[in-house]
């Protein structure tokens, strides 16, 4: 009966953090994010051989998903505010909540959504620019991308910035997730890389 009432309260919690992850983000600057046009990292109720679920596997499935999803909703916030304002929006690694920091601080040290008025390259957020969003991770691990920020634009003006984020936790590649960003600005969720290849974590096996 132990073991039921555990996996009833597990499989409660993650449908609630399921729903909390996949509904649409709304700030008061920007619209709200159609959800069939991102692609999410879904909670799955991890389980031993023996069918009890390992609080620690759940734990930190839970904390990866969330970053994950969280990186997804800043890249379709970014596209769509571009669109919208016709103008760049840019997502950077910051570790103060409020500016770009170097391209020596990894994305596990949080990031930022923000229109870039005055066009700086590489961006870079001054105090007058609109700020978006705001993520602090959850993740114990890292998180490297493999660019120091990802611009979007206009759909009519230019490409956006393409490139790959990978999020690792301790369990190293075997539980890494890649969100994979196109020249469109449309992210993608996925275990390999871009071409197909393993992913690599900083610092972990």
């Amino acid at each position: 009966m132990r073991i039921q009432a555990w996996l009833a309260a597990v499989a409660g919690l993650t449908a609630a953090l399921s729903a909390q992850a996949n509904r649409p983000l709304t700030t008061d600057t920007a619209d709200t994010i159609p959800h069939h046009r991102c692609q999410f990292e879904p909670y799955v109720l991890s389980t031993r051989s023996s069918g009890v679920p390992s609080i620690r596997t759940f734990l930190l499935d839970s904390r990866r998903t969330a970053d994950v999803n969280a990186f997804v909703l800043a890249v379709q916030l970014a596209r769509n505010e571009a669109a919208k304002r016709g103008r760049s929006v840019a997502v950077c690694a910051s570790a103060d909540g409020l500016r770009c920091t170097s391209p020596r601080v990894r994305y596990d040290a949080g990031w930022i959504v923000f229109v870039n008025e005055d066009n700086v390259r590489p961006p870079q957020r001054s105090a007058a620019e609109p700020l978006l969003y705001v993520h602090d991770p959850e993740i114990t691990g890292t998180i490297v991308a493999n660019r120091d920020a990802f611009e979007f634009w206009p759909f009519h003006q230019q490409r956006s910035t393409n490139g790959t984020a990978v999020f690792c936790d301790a369990r190293g590649s075997s539980a890494a997730r890649a969100v994979i960003v196109s020249y469109t600005g449309r992210p993608r969720v996925d275990s390999v890389g871009p071409g197909g290849e393993a992913l690599r974590c900083a610092g972990l096996p």
